[in-house]
């Protein structure tokens, strides 16, 4: 699955960028309303073909070996995460509540911490409660110097029968999101896993 996603991501890039340009340039032509609506399905299926296959090559990525670690700032990873998520966040009018220690650090890949942290807030701020989303980023010290970082959210939760099954590949909870492949939480497994770490839910259904 690694060699795939990593070869199809590369190859398939670029023919998709031409597929959605052309799509572009005839959606601006003088052409009837059903083929401009042709046009139009074209770029969007070629733009959601190409975020999937940046999912693949994430994810790919993601199970290599023989990334530098270095002291990783977990309030600028934060930070740099929320700035990221900035159009999600005031589209769903979220509530974003920040609790970190100064010098909060951990050895990582700076990259890779940013990543996990964006993908964890992006699914709190995507499947929190649709009237008032809430979503609490908190890191508390561990055992042996290490750091627990939770991210909250106040949606419908999962259900603890899918508690290991949302970490793997192309899968999802019962709650669905129609934009996502299912890879988010998979590639933050990887990630995490790949510097020593662990990553685990609380399945609370309802909460």
């Amino acid at each position: 699955l690694d060699r795939f996603a990593a070869v199809a991501a590369h190859d398939l890039t670029d023919p998709l960028r031409t597929i959605s340009g052309f799509a572009e340039l005839l959606e601006r032509a003088d052409l009837g309303d059903a083929e401009h609506e042709y046009a139009r399905h074209i770029r969007e299926s070629g733009q959601r073909l190409m975020r999937m296959l940046q999912g693949l090559l994430a994810y790919a990525r993601a199970g290599r070996r023989g990334v530098d670690a270095e002291s990783v700032d977990l309030g600028r990873a934060v930070g740099e995460a929320l700035a990221d998520l900035t159009g999600p966040i005031r589209e769903r009018h979220a509530e974003v509540t920040v609790v970190l220690e100064p010098g909060a650090t951990v050895l990582a890949g700076a990259a890779d911490v940013r990543i996990v942290v964006q993908n964890l807030v992006s699914n709190a701020v995507k499947f929190s409660d649709a009237a008032a989303p809430r979503v609490r980023i908190e890191a508390q010290p561990g055992d042996a110097g290490t750091w627990r970082v939770t991210v909250e959210d106040n949606g419908p939760g999962i259900a603890p029968a899918d508690e290991e099954r949302v970490f793997g590949a192309f899968e999802r909870g019962a709650v669905t999101d129609a934009s996502g492949y299912g890879l988010g939480l998979a590639i933050c497994r990887r990630l995490i896993e790949r510097h020593g770490g662990e990553i685990g839910l609380d399945p609370a259904p309802g909460e």
